[in-house]
Formats: structure tokens, C-alpha cells, sequence
């Protein structure tokens, strides 16, 4: 189910990101207040428990672990191959290694945390988008065959949709990284105009 594999994205979003050039520090900025969160809608309690059940039936918790792994899998093979392509090298298969255990570490971690409370964060955003009577027909949709086998297989139709992003992201990266260089260099030498000569 797609609201499974936006959880899994999230959670793969932690992995680091291909490289880019060297940053400059960000600009210092004053504090400002924050501004107080809205209050959140009241939701009806039968669409709320029809979405926990719908969350349930799908097998929502059983899912977290593995679906959020593949995307993180996923994102890790195409950092390191940006990294390989940037730097002209390829990555030495220990620290690759590292790298890949640091990441998985920090993916149980984020995981771990959201647990608890997973279910019942997206059953309450179930409720504030669909009614009782609506939620008890997706449960009901969710017991056809043809959709049980849709849910079966989405970890890996979601994989193989994200292969054809990925590619096409590949295709245009270099030219990004020489864009982000020129932006980088560019900036530099604003900075270094505007310091103070000394004579």
C-alpha cells in the first residue's frame, strides 16, 4: 500500500546523499519565535477506528521493517555509485561496508522510534481524509484477491518504479555536480572579493 511505501521513502530519505561540492557555512540567522502549531482538526472516532482497522488488515506494522529496508537499500547503491562517479574512484569494498552499516544503524534507529506510534499517526491521517463508511469500503476492497496480490508485490513494483526515476536522475547528475561546481567556485570568489585587501 502506498501510504506503507511513503513510510519506507521517509525512512530512506535518513541515508546520505550523493555528493556534491564542498558547502559554505549557512549564514547566521536571528532567532525567530516559532510559530505555534495549528490545532488539529477533531476526528470522528469511527473514522478513526476504521482506520486503524484498514492499517491493520494491510498488515501496516509487519511492513515497516522491510519495505523501509529495501528503500533504503536502494538509496544507499545509487549514493554510492554518485560518489564513484564524482570522484573518478571506486569506493574500497570495507568502507563501503561502513558506510552501509552506519546507514542501516541509523535506519533502525529512526525506525525503532517511530514505531510505537506509526499505526496510530497514519490511522489519524486516514481519518481526517476519509469517512467511516468510506474507510469500511477500502477494508472491504483490500480483501479482493487481485489487491491482496497488489500488496504482495508492492515492495518490488515500488523498487522497479523508483529503477526508472533513478535512471533518469543518473543520465542528468553530471551535469548537476559541473552546475553545482561553477555555483560553488562563483560564490568564492564573491567572497574573496569582498574581503579586505591588505597592502
Amino acid at each position: 500500500m502506498s501510504m506503507i511505501l511513503s513510510f519506507a521513502a521517509a525512512v530512506a530519505a535518513s541515508a546520505p546523499a550523493s555528493a556534491a561540492p564542498p558547502q559554505a557555512p549557512p549564514p547566521v540567522v536571528s532567532a525567530v519565535p516559532a510559530t505555534p502549531p495549528a490545532p488539529q482538526p477533531a476526528l470522528d472516532p469511527a473514522a478513526l477506528a476504521e482506520a486503524r482497522g484498514l492499517l491493520h488488515d494491510i498488515g501496516f506494522e509487519e511492513q515497516i521493517d522491510q519495505d523501509a529496508r529495501e528503500a533504503a537499500e536502494s538509496t544507499f547503491e545509487t549514493t554510492i555509485t554518485e560518489l564513484q562517479r564524482h570522484y573518478g574512484t571506486t569506493i574500497p569494498a570495507e568502507l563501503r561496508a561502513r558506510v552501509h552499516a552506519v546507514m542501516l544503524e541509523n535506519l533502525a534507529q529512526v525506525v525503532d522510534e517511530m514505531r510505537p506510534t506509526a499505526l496510530e499517526d497514519a490511522a489519524r491521517v486516514y481519518a481526517r481524509f476519509f469517512t467511516a463508511a468510506e474507510l469500511q469500503e477500502i477494508r472491504r476492497i483490500q480483501t479482493n484477491p487481485v489487491m491482496a496480490k497488489m500488496q504482495r508485490l508492492a515492495p518490488q513494483l515500488m523498487n522497479e518504479l523508483m529503477q526508472i526515476g533513478i535512471a533518469a536522475s543518473a543520465r542528468h547528475m553530471p551535469d548537476m555536480m559541473a552546475r553545482l561546481q561553477q555555483v560553488y567556485e562563483q560564490w568564492r570568489r564573491e567572497q574573496a572579493a569582498l574581503r579586505p585587501h591588505v597592502g
